[in-house]
């Protein structure tokens, strides 16, 4: 996860992850003296990183809908192939709360897409785990468009979070050992996400990560 450079098996070190600090200790001090002298360290690695950003999107797109039942729609936090995600305010006088809505994009609402969609939201009402995101609401709106309401997670994408913290080794073994959790839930539950990759991974203000984006799942 921290670097990208391939290594021989001779240069990888045997790992056991265990969710005591001192194994965590151990895991850093084994993992940051590898046995090729070239290999590079997780400082380099910080070093020749550009910052990310939370999730966005390089052209963002005007929402559809000024509103979504009790929801009103602010702004779009990103898109994809298949769906923009939109964060929201339910402002009714029953509930403040906000949330993030999801919407297959216009112009490619096709049948295919429609049932894909349905799949994903589908399937994330079955994914209660506390490193998946929480699926909140779903529904459709006048024109027959699906939505579903996540919650808006506020935070940054997991390469992001850890620039920004230069977070040690045995914080990043602790991260990563959260995410591994959440894509084995899905595993067992026969879901398998086919997409993982920073920009699905967001780490919220307690450092807790959270898997997003289903859309490309596999059952």
């Amino acid at each position: 996860m921290v670097s990208e450079r391939p290594q021989s098996r001779d240069n990888q070190s045997d790992l056991t992850l265990t969710s005591a600090d001192p194994a965590g200790e151990a895991i850093a001090t084994k993992v940051a003296t590898p046995a090729d002298p070239e290999a590079p360290t997780v400082d380099a690695v910080y070093a020749r990183q550009e910052p990310h950003s939370v999730v966005t999107a390089p052209a963002s797109e005007p929402p559809p809908f000024a509103r979504i039942g009790p929801y009103r729609i602010e702004r779009e936090l990103g898109h994809g192939g298949m769906g923009s995600v939109y964060l929201a305010q339910r402002d009714d006088d029953e509930l403040a709360m906000t949330v993030a809505v999801k919407l297959i994009r216009p112009g490619i609402a096709k049948p295919a897409m429609v049932e894909l969609f349905r799949n994903e939201r589908q399937l994330l009402a079955d994914l209660k785990h506390p490193h998946i995101g929480m699926l909140l609401d779903a529904g459709t709106t006048k024109d027959g468009q699906p939505y579903f309401i996540m919650e808006y997670i506020e935070g940054r994408d997991i390469a992001g979070w850890c620039l920004s913290r230069q977070a040690a080794l045995p914080q990043l073994l602790r991260l990563f050992t959260k995410v591994v959790e959440a894509v084995a839930f899905a595993h067992r539950k026969g879901v398998i996400h086919r997409d993982i990759k920073p920009a699905n991974l967001m780490v919220n203000e307690d450092g807790e990560p959270k898997l997003l984006d289903f859309g490309t799942l596999r059952k």
